[in-house]
């Protein structure tokens, strides 16, 4: 079957959605395809992100799941066991059969649309229509009506469990979860209000212990000329972003996952939905950028393979994007600004070209509807502010089966 580039309107009726048909094709010859160049990777990649852009919603995916008609067994999916792994990690397999960097990338990205379309399902990123009606059921059934919303979350939190714990006994990813982009680990003995009122004192004395304040972390400048009008200005310790990630001394990667990174960017660069993001005309008038004087953020400005593979980084290495994202807050190894900034410099690279991504090229959300974001975290904390501004990296999802994934309960000892 022929592949082209153009991708089919949104309005599209998903039982004719050409796209589908085609990443139906794909679905169906999973391991030819990872090695049959002859169709074009980036159409496939329009083809995919039309299909999570305009047929996401839970009632339609469920519709595209069944038009698939494929099944693949969960305890049995090579595809599902690679996606799911720790990517920073060595593949031994890589090495044992040869397999060149090209054709890694390839099978990387054919087995995220593999397991999104067959497994969202099985690893409880969705509920399918029958669960979800067994958890309306016992809400009607409910006589106790104090009780109704709480169980029917616990319903749907037993019916998570059960699959993630499916999921570790077939794939063996216990400890996976520690170190989630979605959950705020507090792992340091820090008292980080101490150190908030004492950021002109040099005194590096263990400070008292305190488990219980959230930080909101600190926006650093990266874009100035370091001086003492602004202590939250920090400087690069590398001269660029390879030389940054492979040999950083809090946590690396080897050269062989960068140049996966790197190839995987180029093969997104190419696909339609990378053309179309334009630089916003918002950094021209105000924020970090009106100083950044190399004139590569104006607007209308094309996203470039660099900020592709920033986001690629903290996507796809979860070690590396938790240990970076210690860096935004105090701790046992950042005890005042000083020495926070100075920590931070280890991912200068990394943290700037993050932020010019997300305030040059991402989509506003505040369209006057209100709507719920999750994120967790690893104990009770204490708020100081219900006015809240993130300054580090903190990935939310809109779906509460999603974020109820990654929770689970203190007898886990996790969050």
């Amino acid at each position: 079957m022929p592949f082209h580039g153009a991708l089919p309107s949104a309005l599209h009726d998903i039982y004719n959605c050409p796209s589908l048909k085609r990443i139906k094709s794909i679905i169906a010859s999973h391991d030819e395809m990872v090695t049959n160049e002859q169709y074009k990777l980036e159409y496939i990649l329009n083809d995919f992100i039309h299909i999570t852009q305009d047929h996401n919603d839970d009632n339609t995916f469920e519709i595209l799941y069944n038009l698939l008609n494929v099944k693949c067994d969960l305890n049995k999916c090579i595809g599902l066991k690679r996606n799911q792994r720790d990517r920073s990690s060595k593949n031994k397999d890589d090495n044992k059969n040869n397999i060149n960097i090209n054709d890694i990338v390839r099978m990387d990205i054919f087995d995220q649309i593999h397991c999104y379309l067959l497994h969202s399902f099985d690893i409880g990123y969705r509920l399918t229509k029958k669960e979800k009606q067994t958890i309306q059921q016992e809400f009607k059934n409910d006589d106790n009506n104090d009780n109704t919303k709480n169980s029917s979350f616990n319903r749907m939190r037993n019916i998570l469990n059960n699959k993630r714990k499916q999921l570790q006994n077939s794939m063996g990813f216990k400890n996976r979860i520690n170190h989630s982009k979605f959950v705020t680990q507090n792992e340091s003995k820090y008292d980080e209000t101490k150190s908030q009122q004492n950021d002109n004192d040099d005194d590096d004395d263990d400070p008292d212990i305190s488990n219980t304040i959230y930080s909101f972390s600190h926006a650093f400048d990266y874009w100035s000329e370091q001086n003492e009008n602004n202590p939250l200005t920090t400087t690069p310790k590398y001269t660029h972003l390879k030389e940054e990630i492979t040999t950083n001394t809090i946590y690396a990667l080897d050269i062989e996952k960068f140049e996966m990174v790197e190839k995987k960017a180029k093969f997104f660069i190419n696909c339609n939905y990378s053309r179309q993001l334009k630089c916003f005309d918002k950094v021209e008038r105000n924020g970090p950028f009106s100083k950044y004087k190399s004139g590569a953020f104006y607007q209308g400005a094309p996203i470039t393979e660099s900020l592709l593979m920033v986001i690629i980084l903290y996507c796809d290495y979860t070690s590396l994007s938790y240990n970076f994202s210690t860096t935004f807050r105090y701790g046992d190894n950042a005890k005042n600004i000083k020495q926070l900034t100075e920590r931070h410099g280890n991912y200068y690279w990394f943290g700037r070209a993050l932020r010019e991504l997300v305030e040059g090229y991402s989509k506003e959300i505040f369209d006057g509807v209100n709507d719920r974001y999750y994120h967790g975290i690893s104990e009770q904390m204490i708020f100081q502010s219900t006015i809240a501004r993130f300054n580090h990296p903190t990935s939310t999802t809109k779906k509460l089966t999603v974020a109820q994934t990654f929770a689970t309960n203190k007898k886990e000892n996790k969050n």
